[in-house]
């Protein structure tokens, strides 16, 4: 009776084991094709396309098509074994003639993290955008080590990480002329506490120029100082310490 009920446990978990590697194997022969069905109506109500889809949802790559911007080519790579340690990590790769990031994003029961991200972002990925606005600048935005956390709910977790800008000039059309101005060098932290993700971003020595933060509660906050116009021999009416202040609710 021992034997039959030890025999009976054993073949349960190996049921169990078969089923899962049944039902991963189900999901890594999953044509992309069948996804993309269902993502790309919500995907399109913003203006974005996914083209060009090789491969399969373990390992892949495709193009992201954005209005006004170079398409974005995405390769991932993931690691399903790390399956039965309930996540699911893809190693994911960014690039574009004008941009080149790499990093991780891990998937996870409870929630969505991204880890490592780092790379730089050159003006030519912007630069048909700033058109509309009649402005152009140069230079190039550099991620180091950028990671975060949050859950499905969006209670957002841990955020590190350190950016920073090489500087540049910047052509503003006022009228009939172009003004130009010179971008200084900045470097930001990202970083978490008890209330909010923030970013904070200062000149070389140090003087606080930008002061961003996502409260947990879901609002936005950008503060641009005086200071940096200053920096930049700006002139703007006004004394106070803030130039501009802005507010949004994001979730």
């Amino acid at each position: 009776m021992r034997l039959e009920r030890r025999f009976m446990k054993i073949n349960i978990k190996l049921i169990g084991i078969f089923v899962l590697v049944y039902l991963v194997a189900l999901v890594a022969t999953t044509p992309l094709s069948w996804v993309k069905q269902y993502i790309d109506p919500v995907l399109q109500a913003q203006g974005v396309r996914l083209v060009e889809l090789q491969g399969n949802i373990w390992r892949g790559s495709g193009q992201i098509q954005v209005p006004q911007q170079p398409a974005y080519q995405v390769e991932w790579r993931s690691q399903p074994l790390e399956l039965f340690l309930a996540r699911l990590p893809y190693q994911l790769s960014v690039t574009t003639p004008f941009v080149d990031v790499k990093g991780r994003v891990l998937l996870k029961p409870l929630g969505l993290a991204v880890e490592g991200f780092s790379g730089h972002v050159d003006e030519g990925q912007y630069s048909r955008v700033l058109a509309n606005f009649n402005a152009d600048i140069q230079g190039r935005l550099v991620f180091d080590d950028v990671a975060a956390d949050s859950s499905w709910r969006f209670d957002l977790g841990e955020a590190t990480g350190h950016l920073s800008w090489a500087g540049g000039p910047l052509s503003l059309r006022f009228g009939s002329s172009n003004q130009r101005f010179e971008v200084p060098q900045m470097a930001g932290v990202i970083l978490s506490d008890d209330n909010a993700w923030r970013l904070n971003i200062a000149g070389l020595n140090g003087e606080s120029f930008i002061e961003s933060r996502l409260e947990r509660e879901g609002t936005g906050v950008v503060e641009v100082r005086r200071v940096l116009a200053d920096q930049m021999n700006l002139s703007i009416p006004g004394s106070g310490p803030i130039l501009v202040e802005l507010a949004q609710k994001v979730f």
